[in-house]
């Protein structure tokens, strides 16, 4: 096989390798320069971390990381995976050498002797090419988790447990090589997560909601809550300072009922969530759950609407009542439902659909219906679900009004909830999109 069809995009990834090679050797070893000419360079090491053993053989998967690095490039197979990686190492170089500068720490634990020839060798060639400033966020770790990414997006199987397993060594031995104390690895998954997140492989659909005005109180309420966070962070210090991981999540939520729309939670298609959304955003997650499970307490998980037509909650176990689901959940990944056929069409939670994004959503249920028994589903199926079965129902001619349609779901499910927003938008939405005259109406009459 040539190089060409194995590594369709062998120059460019080898143009962006040693491009990104020389901007990297550069940048940090400006940082180093810098940091090493201070009088006082502080570290912050935890109490317990004088227990962590050092480990003389774990030098090589450290080591390892540069060829992962390397290679990294090659497997990306399209010219925009290769942008996006060269993007993010390129952005990670940029974010902890300007935080090494600005805030500039130091590793305190001392390398012991090491009498094996060959790792003592490794250990004195790192020496030349590192020193032990540098610290937070770990660059090492910023890096592995970049890496990983495209390794893990590449292989299946044993392979991907292979390369989960060689990553996780390379994790650890930047503690067990006594190269970084423990808050310069949290820090630096930190920031490659962020870095993942806010630079996606791919592009994600923004839609249904932005025209809503509850959504700058809703957002300020979520911002509000960030800010609550990060306060207490900032007043309890030590293990308080992992309160920033809820404020983060908070603020990016917030922030996609201002900005980004459904396109916050990075959910495909298949239902599928970024990994790197689930882990930013996991605090809301955990919550949006809990939430769910407590008010699902006295509410009917599915509810049938007509012979064919189910509204409910996102079913995280196949429902015997449906072959087909229309997922409208923008915050709950759906990609291990197990249907025949699953439609995904994002939207945010208590914002009301419009009538553009209305019609969209008619349109992949009518299709879902025409094949079968089908459930649409939101985190509770009291709102964004009954608005668009609603909809359906008029445009399939089985109610003549919007009120006819509220009231015919209303008795099937009485704990939906219509928001005066939303009939206002169903309403505009049957003028824009639905027309019934005489004729049609006789012809079609009311078929509940």
């Amino acid at each position: 096989m040539k190089l060409s069809q194995r590594f369709p995009l062998y120059k460019h990834a080898s143009l962006c390798l040693v491009g990104l090679a020389c901007f990297f050797f550069w940048s940090y070893g400006l940082a180093i320069r810098y940091t090493a000419s201070l009088e006082i360079v502080p570290s912050i090491p935890y109490s317990w971390e004088k227990y962590i053993p050092f480990i003389p053989w774990m030098i090589i998967p450290y080591w390892s990381m540069d060829l992962f690095y390397g290679l990294s490039f090659f497997l990306c197979t399209t010219k925009r995976e290769l942008a996006v990686h060269a993007g993010r190492l390129f952005a990670a170089s940029c974010i902890c050498c300007t935080y090494f500068m600005v805030f500039p720490l130091a590793c305190s634990a001392e390398i012991p002797f090491i009498s094996n020839w060959f790792f003592h060798f490794l250990f004195k060639g790192l020496s030349f090419v590192d020193a032990p400033y540098n610290q937070a966020p770990s660059l090492h770790i910023v890096l592995a988790w970049l890496v990983w990414l495209r390794f893990r997006a590449h292989t299946k199987g044993w392979k991907r447990l292979l390369v989960d397993s060689l990553f996780l060594l390379i994790g650890v031995s930047v503690l067990t090589c006594y190269q970084h104390h423990f808050i310069d690895v949290v820090l630096g998954l930190a920031v490659g997560v962020c870095i993942s997140y806010l630079l996606p492989m791919r592009s994600y659909p923004r839609f249904a909601g932005e025209t809503d005005p509850k959504r700058w109180k809703l957002g300020g309420f979520y911002v509000a809550g960030s800010i609550l966070l990060a306060g207490s962070a900032w007043f309890l210090g030590a293990w308080g300072w992992f309160l920033l991981w809820p404020a983060a999540s908070l603020l990016v939520v917030g922030l996609g009922y201002w900005i980004w729309g459904p396109a916050v939670f990075q959910k495909d298609e298949q239902g599928l969530q970024s990994l790197s959304a689930r882990i930013l955003l996991a605090p809301y997650l955990w919550g949006a759950a809990l939430s769910q499970r407590y008010f699902m307490r006295r509410i009917p998980a599915v509810s049938q609407i007509t012979d064919r037509l189910y509204v409910g909650r996102l079913p995280y176990a196949r429902e015997a009542c449906a072959e087909r689901v229309v997922d409208l959940t923008a915050e709950f990944d759906s990609s291990d439902v197990a249907y025949r056929c699953k439609t995904v069409y994002p939207c945010l939670d208590l914002l009301a659909l419009p009538p553009a994004q209305l019609q969209q959503a008619v349109e992949l249920l009518k299709t879902q219906v025409s094949l079968g028994p089908t459930i649409v589903c939101c985190a509770l199926g009291l709102s964004r679900s009954a608005a668009v079965a609603a909809a359906y129902l008029m445009a399939a001619n089985k109610v003549l009004s919007v009120q006819e349609a509220a009231a015919y779901i209303g008795k099937k499910r009485p704990q939906i909830i219509f928001s005066n927003l939303q009939i206002q938008y169903l309403l505009e939405w049957k003028k824009d999109y639905i027309y019934i005259n005489k004729e049609e109406e006789q012809k079609y009459g009311r078929r509940l």
